[in-house]
């Protein structure tokens, strides 16, 4: 039904939200291998465009080198590879582990001119990897709230900072002019000459105006659990933990005849 529509078919084998691990699809599928080869097999043997697969790694760079030439056997021609566990999502995200990645671009899959890249939504915040030229019309509108959700993470660096114009923007509707931001500040210098350097990491990252990739590094561990101490057993024999009752004899008085 959709080949005639499109270039190729993606298999995203790395979603890790609780409705793929209700539906048992996504990541949550990566421990079943031989029905993930027969998926992709499939599609690879009945269509007449590509079939390409996003994945995320597992927990050694060795089982994600051997998982990635087992989606390549079953026939896909692009892996794109998320390193990131299953378990990373959320505020638990923490960075992704480029070693992992790098084992699968060293594998040199070639078979199908597989071509392992990174891949993270927090390319969506760096607009710069998508500048293509403007097209003069689009084939279907996009709704606001689209537009919305990608500018509040392309802004997110600033939104963080001024926090009152989360709400102004979530107000914007359509028709409203359009300023160019910043346009001075960044005329004639490269990426490089406006890198700063962030004092709580140390990390390189762009000022805070520019639309730019950003982590989410992981939560603080949890303090550790204090032990509580063990409480004193009660004895089942109530009688035998009660001091022992007074005895009192009661001697009754002589009568005198």
């Amino acid at each position: 039904m959709l080949e005639g529509h499109c270039d190729a078919v993606d298999i995203n084998l790395g979603c890790p939200q609780d409705v793929a691990k209700k539906g048992r699809y996504g990541a949550f599928l990566i421990d079943d291998w031989d029905l993930i080869y027969k998926l992709i097999n499939t599609l690879h043997t009945n269509l007449s465009i590509p079939v390409t697969a996003k994945f995320r790694v597992l927990p050694t760079v060795e089982k994600t080198v051997e998982y990635a030439k087992m989606l390549e056997r079953a026939g896909a021609q692009i892996l794109t590879c998320h390193g990131r566990l299953k378990e990373q999502r959320g505020q638990a995200s923490g960075l992704a582990d480029w070693s992992k990645i790098k084992g699968v671009k060293e594998a040199r899959l070639s078979q199908y001119s597989s071509s392992p890249t990174a891949a993270s939504s927090s390319n969506l915040t760096l607009k710069i990897v998508f500048v293509r030229p403007v097209p003069t019309s689009l084939r279907t509108r996009t709704s606001v709230s689209a537009v919305k959700g990608h500018l509040f993470k392309l802004m997110r660096p600033a939104l963080s900072r001024e926090t009152d114009l989360r709400e102004r923007m979530g107000k914007v509707k359509i028709g409203g002019k359009d300023a160019d931001r910043d346009a001075e500040a960044v005329e004639g210098k490269t990426l490089e000459e406006l890198v700063m350097i962030d004092e709580p990491t140390g990390l390189r990252v762009l000022p805070h105006w520019l639309a730019q990739p950003y982590f989410r590094p992981p939560p603080p561990p949890p303090p550790p659990k204090k032990e509580k101490e063990p409480k004193p057993k009660l004895s089942t024999n109530l009688s035998a933990s009660l001091p022992a009752a007074e005895t009192t004899v009661v001697v009754p008085a002589k009568r005198t005849i």
